[in-house]
């Protein structure tokens, strides 16, 4: 209930800074929006957005993306999750490459790493060192709006408890990113 509650929510704010973004641009037409610039980053996305995803750990992540170039970008991630009994705590990031741009989505490679910290109460708190990597499809809502998903395989590293494989529950990852220009 809390991952559709999140996304829920996330996806009114996301339709919200869409509506806003076109209302401004149909109310006045500036000059800036007719220059051409050379960067491919002005088709679909921009250069920085920030993001929610939901699937790849104990804690939905919050990341903002910076383009370092056309095809690469990295994505560093903040995360946590705070119930009864079990506190988690994740930080890490990823590399993105490009590998595909068509007219409405993006097909992308990856590669990251993180670390979960999880205190359940009553025990000992644990470190989990990850590495992940996979491919993913961006598609982009509009122009600065976009849904993506990846799948994968990771490993996850900790003391008396290590695994390797693919990753995800019901789904390997649920993405929603606003670009920013």
């Amino acid at each position: 209930m809390k991952k559709i509650v999140s996304v829920a929510l996330c996806l009114m704010f996301a339709s919200s800074a869409v509506f806003a973004q076109s209302k401004a641009a149909s109310a006045g037409k500036s000059t800036a929006s007719s220059a051409k610039t050379t960067s491919s980053k002005t088709k679909n996305g921009g250069a920085i957005a920030i993001g929610y995803t939901t699937g790849l750990s104990d804690a939905d992540t919050i990341a903002i993306r910076f383009g370092v170039s056309d095809i690469v970008a990295i994505e560093p991630m903040f995360g946590f999750s705070v119930a009864t009994g079990n506190t988690v705590f994740g930080f890490g990031g990823k590399v993105l490459f490009t590998l595909k741009e068509y007219s409405s989505f993006n097909l992308y490679g990856f590669g990251g790493m993180g670390l979960n910290v999880v205190s359940p109460t009553g025990a000992d708190t644990a470190v989990t060192f990850g590495v992940n990597f996979g491919v993913g499809v961006e598609y982009f809502l509009a122009r600065n709006l976009s849904i993506s998903t990846e799948v994968g395989m990771g490993g996850a590293f900790a003391k008396g408890n290590s695994s390797f494989g693919t990753f995800g529950n019901w789904m390997s990852n649920l993405g929603f990113r606003y670009y920013f220009n």
